[in-house]
């Protein structure tokens, strides 16, 4: 036994001479301290560093020794692994260096894994990095191995950013999370995801390996096994402090600044040039710097749709000019809020966006690095660059109609419920919260005084036990809180559809919003076309966009502060006679006899009426003799006395298990009223006037009392069916419609 610690003494001096000593917790090399059986299989492979061994368990196959370019490896083949000591840094730098050649690309391909963090190659030729079993947020290389490889991952835990280089080249450099997993498998993850090929060795350091021991350790291996090293890239001439970012949207009238410092001496001038719309905006040149000298310049940047692209060349006497950096397509806007499930952030395909319409980093992603600005796109339901079909819509129609550059950033997520939106209360900015990361883009996009508007379409996925008054009551404040410049809330109305019971409740407490809060708007998802039961087409998002953009847009040209809403709603209802048979539902924003009841429609094989959109005293059986509008409302007539109001059933048209798709209240506009549940019935001395213009003037009436309109014209657009022609109330032809 002295012997043989002799020898690992000797051994391990002479090793350490070759490499870098700081922060080094296990090294493993193929040519030593390999232990095999009788049949030539590896049972342990000992730590170099401090004599500890890693195993091959028993559920492993076979690992055995081979030859890597001339030098000794272990081969794995498939499913076989080595489990190392557990010297993993955790919640700290680490260095990570592998030595290896992939017999199949095909194979999960785990080189240095644990339990919930890997340096793998996911059936691929491009190294990635996990943590905390985060598969959304990996670093992934964008330079793969080929042949005898040296791969090399340098963590820096203060900025999270994982390195990964194949033979000193880089290829990624990604934000990933805190890594909290000690333990090590060389070619397996959690045990299986098993690696298929040769490592000869492995390194792995508790420090991020500053360039100087980080060359002497490549030395050392590129050496050792003959494979070429990529040059390193060559010094900065020019350092940039302040540089404007591709796609940028910033706020009209501000000053954009560009600055830096010269980083070595020899460089005859550094010039910042910036164009808007092909016309030179800013030309400056520093001629003959010194090693250290700064510069700064800046422009002020104007809307109208302008676009402004700035470059800093260098010459250094090659040639050509040096380009040290290149922003285009740099715009000022407003910048809009979207938020809640899939409905605000589902896409539309062959929507194409504006130039003008951009957003920034990944909808709901918690990737810190995911912060570049970009073009809007609503192709996709979720992820990316996705705003939303009618949020496109939307900044298409204010870059088209307005001549102003947008920035959207949408936090929607499909299926979510609005407890999920809610914020962590220890930590706003929680990343893996829906709310953390959509305030973490706000933050880094630089928006949080800019925003104004806030679109919320969500409820779909809560039911009628959740007390969303006060849920949203608590979103409402944490806006509030973290925008403080936000001005107008726009929050679109559910309609029946996919989701639990107790819709019916939801869309009341939503339609009350506008009451409570003096800068909400509630808009109605009723009456948009194309409804698939949960989801539009992009008919359906487009007229959705097309109606909040007439809010957006006479909101923002009133010349004086205030909110336009548009969509009809209940102000109450009247008992017209003394037992409240006959009631009259006066609206507001009805816009008198232009508002309608859409004609009645096909759906699922029966023809629906007006009669099924209306129901009294919480009883859905309980519906209307008779319905007819009038100028300020609608008339209902019921065959016995009601006390309660309900327009809209809670998902099915009564009996049936057939989504309600209508017929819907709208404005003349065609834009829906807000459903409305269980709104009491107040006592009043109201008559019910025959004498009143629509009675006194010809109207066409279907047989469900109905007013479907006043001329033939009106008529020949109506389904096939019987109608009545009625002259001061009275019916004066039975007309049929084929």
């Amino acid at each position: 036994m002295k012997t043989v610690l002799c020898l690992f003494s000797v051994l391990g001096l002479t090793l350490h001479a070759q490499v870098p000593r700081p922060g080094l917790k296990l090294w493993l090399r193929a040519d030593s301290l390999v232990v095999r059986n009788t049949l030539g299989n590896v049972q342990s492979w000992g730590n170099i560093v401090d004599g500890r061994t890693a195993t091959v368990p028993s559920t492993s196959s076979a690992v055995t020794v081979g030859q890597l370019q001339g030098q000794s490896c272990l081969v794995f083949d498939g499913s076989g692994f080595v489990v190392a000591p557990s010297v993993m840094p955790v919640g700290s730098d680490y260095t990570v260096v592998v030595v290896a050649r992939v017999a199949n690309f095909s194979a999960t391909n785990n080189l240095v894994s644990g339990e919930s963090r890997a340096l793998w190659l996911a059936g691929s030729a491009f190294p990635r990095v996990l943590h905390g079993g985060d598969f959304s947020n990996q670093s992934v290389s964008s330079v793969g191995v080929e042949g005898a490889s040296i791969i090399r991952v340098r963590y820096n835990v203060a900025s999270g950013v994982a390195r990964i280089s194949v033979n000193n080249r880089l290829g990624a450099a990604d934000v990933v999370p805190l890594n909290s997993d000690s333990t090590i498998q060389i070619g397996a993850y959690r045990r299986g995801n098993y690696f298929s090929g040769q490592i000869a060795e492995v390194l792995v350091f508790d420090v991020e390996l500053d360039d100087a021991n980080q060359v002497l350790l490549d030395e050392y291996l590129h050496d050792r096994y003959g494979i070429p090293r990529a040059m390193d890239p060559k010094p900065k001439v020019v350092e940039l402090h302040r540089m404007p970012p591709n796609l940028m949207v910033a706020t009209c009238g501000d000053s954009i600044a560009i600055a830096g410092r010269v980083t070595r001496g020899g460089v005859r001038a550094v010039t910042v040039s910036v164009e808007s719309n092909d016309a030179n905006v800013v030309y400056f040149s520093k001629t003959t710097p010194q090693q250290g000298d700064t510069f700064r310049v800046s422009f002020a940047i104007e809307g109208d749709l302008r676009r402004y692209d700035a470059v800093v060349t260098a010459d250094t006497g090659g040639a050509t000019l040096d380009t040290i950096a290149v922003s285009r397509n740099i715009v000022c806007g407003e910048v809009i809020a979207i938020s809640g499930q899939s409905n605000s952030i589902y896409g539309a395909n062959g929507l194409q966006a504006s130039a003008y319409a951009r957003t920034f980093g990944g909808n709901a992603s918690s990737n810190r690095s995911d912060t570049l600005f970009s073009q809007s796109r609503a192709q996709e339901s979720g992820g990316g660059a996705s705003v939303g079909a009618f949020g496109l819509y939307l900044q298409n129609a204010i870059a088209d109609r307005m001549r102003q550059a947008t920035l959207v950033i949408n936090g929607g997520v499909g299926g979510t419920t609005i407890q999920q939106h809610l914020p962590d209360p220890a930590n706003r900015l929680n990343r893996s919260t829906l709310y953390g990361s959509w305030l973490y883009r706000i933050v880094k996009s630089q928006s949080r005084e800019r925003i104004k508007w806030l679109f919320w379409y969500q409820g779909e996925s809560n039911g009628g036990n959740d007390d969303y008054t006060e849920l949203f009551h608590q979103l409402y404040n944490a806006w509030h809180e973290d925008l403080p410049n936000l001005r107008h809330i726009v929050v679109v109305q559910i309609r029946p559809g996919c989701g639990p019971e107790g819709h019916a409740a939801i869309r009341d407490a939503q339609r009350q919003l506008e009451d409570r809060y003096p800068d909400v708007v509630v808009h109605a998802a009723a009456a948009l076309p194309s409804h698939d039961g949960c989801h539009y087409d992009r008919e359906g998002y487009t007229t959705l966009g097309a109606q909040l953009y007439d809010v957006y847009s006479r909101t923002s040209l009133m010349s004086q502060p205030g909110r336009v809403a548009v969509s009809p709603t209940i102000s109450h209802v009247d008992c017209v006679d003394d037992d409240c048979r006959n009631v009259r539902v006066v609206m507001k924003r009805w816009e008198g006899v232009s508002a309608r009841i859409t004609p009645d429609t096909m759906v699922g094989g029966a023809v629906r009426t007006a009669r099924d959109a209306f129901f009294a005293d919480g009883d859905p059986a309980v519906r209307p003799a008779t319905v007819a509008t009038h100028e300020s409302g609608i008339d209902l007539r019921f065959d016995s006395p009601i006390r309660r109001l309900s327009y809209v059933p809670d998902k099915y048209y009564h009996g049936s298990a057939v989504v309600f798709q209508g017929p819907w209240l709208v404005n003349g506009q065609g834009v829906g009223a807000l459903t409305f549940h269980n709104v009491d019935v107040v006592p009043t001395s109201v008559q019910l006037d025959e004498s009143r213009s629509e009675y006194r003037e010809d109207v066409i009436m279907s047989l469900q009392g109905v007013i479907v309109g006043r001329t033939d014209t009106d008529l020949h657009q109506c389904p096939s069916g019987v109608y009545l022609r009625l002259h001061a109330g009275k019916v004066r032809r039975v007309l049929h419609v084929r």
